[in-house]
């Protein structure tokens, strides 16, 4: 066997979600904090800028 893959075994199984610094995120539905984060065009947008919008976040790391 080259490889194997164990199932984690972390409380989202058990359906509590945490973080690697123990802070819990939100679930789905679940309103988020407020954020401010710049555009591609380099303008800062504030997540509560879109409240009461549905909005899809993406972020992505270029390493």
């Amino acid at each position: 066997m080259i490889g194997y893959w164990i199932p984690p075994t972390t409380p989202e199984i058990e359906g509590e979600r945490m973080t690697s610094t123990g802070t819990t995120t939100p679930a789905i539905g679940d309103l988020v904090p407020d954020f401010t984060l710049p555009s591609l065009e380099r303008v800062d947008v504030q997540l509560s800028d879109y409240r009461g919008m549905r909005i899809a976040v993406f972020m992505w790391a270029s390493w």
